[in-house]
């Protein structure tokens, strides 16, 4: 089941043009003044939890940060669109979709330490 998150738009609200938003399961979101976060918790060994995939856009800097597991990254790298303001809740969306679709992989060991060591995706 999926989440909506609606929100009225204001003169006082910079995310005001975030009518409907459909985050997948798991998903969470977090506003404050200037800031609203999108985010999908992950909880390891039973307590520790651990942010996995975050969208952050800061309105004050008018900056978009993505986050993989609490790691600031370039989402172009995993094939993410960079969004830029004014935001369109369209391609909001669908980065949200896409940057769900993505596996992410917890680590490993260090292949300087085990020079044999290939890296496989499935």
């Amino acid at each position: 089941m999926n989440k909506s998150i609606c929100t009225e738009p204001s003169l006082e609200d910079p995310f005001s043009n975030f009518k409907d938003i459909i985050l997948p399961v798991g998903w969470m979101l977090y506003r404050g003044v200037n800031i609203m976060s999108l985010y999908k918790p992950n909880i390891l060994d039973g307590i520790k939890v651990v942010i996995e995939k975050q969208i952050v856009f800061h309105s004050s800097s008018l900056d978009i940060n993505y986050y993989v597991n609490q790691k600031c990254i370039n989402p172009t790298i995993v094939d993410l669109k960079q969004l830029t303001y004014s935001l369109n809740t369209l391609d909001v969306i669908e980065n949200i979709k896409l940057f769900e679709q993505k596996k992410i992989c917890q680590g490993g060991p260090n292949v300087i330490n085990f020079p044999g060591l290939m890296k496989i995706c499935y």
